[in-house]
């Protein structure tokens, strides 16, 4: 089985450094290209391994949705069959009352309060990191293990992709912070392996 991890291109407000969380922000020109050029890349990665078919779970959320959409008209290119599934708890955090806000709008102390817990730490109105690892371990007990799909592909977010990883990569959910993923990136792995990132 191989699984590959796409966070959606960048929007408006990942340009201007807003929390959007669960907020429904379309993708800006220059998202809709970082994912045109990732999709080619994953239509050429899919292309060489001569998959048929792709698993596919996409967030909901509509910026997850255009990146979906990107993909599939790359990758049905190459005659590859898609199943399709959409699932809420791959959703961004939601950052509850932050949503909209950059954080020069949040007040001091809420800011002081998360970063001396960033693991536990519940943004009011929101979610902590630990409440987003837990609905997105659920995700990847029942659709990920024991699976017969070879081929997977999950399009999220940057905190739910990171979730996936450290999963993935046996990494302890308090480190999943360190984990990288900017905007229309890729990243391609092996479970069975768990430790190889195929390139």
């Amino acid at each position: 089985m191989l699984i590959s991890i796409l966070r959606h291109g960048k929007t408006s407000y990942n340009l201007k450094k807003i929390l959007q969380g669960k907020s429904d922000i379309p993708m800006n020109q220059e998202g809709i290209q970082e994912v045109k050029l990732a999709s080619v890349e994953l239509a050429n990665f899919y292309d060489k391994k001569n998959a048929k078919k792709i698993k596919i779970f996409c967030s909901t959320l509509i910026r997850c949705r255009q990146s979906l959409e990107i993909v599939i008209n790359e990758i049905e290119k190459l005659n590859i069959k898609t199943d399709i599934s959409f699932d809420n708890r791959l959703e961004e955090m939601n950052f509850g009352d932050w949503e909209g806000k950059n954080k020069n709008n949040i007040p001091d102390y809420q800011l002081k309060n998360r970063s001396k817990n960033l693991w536990t730490y519940v943004i009011p109105g929101g979610e902590s990191y630990q409440m987003v690892y837990s609905r997105v371990k659920k995700f990847y007990e029942e659709n990920l293990t024991n699976t017969s799909h070879e081929y997977i592909l999950i399009i999220g977010h940057e905190k739910t992709c990171q979730c996936i990883d450290a999963l993935i990569n046996n990494i302890p959910p308090e480190d999943l912070f360190e984990i990288k993923y900017i905007n229309g990136e890729i990243k391609n792995y092996e479970p069975r392996i768990f430790k190889n990132k195929i390139s």
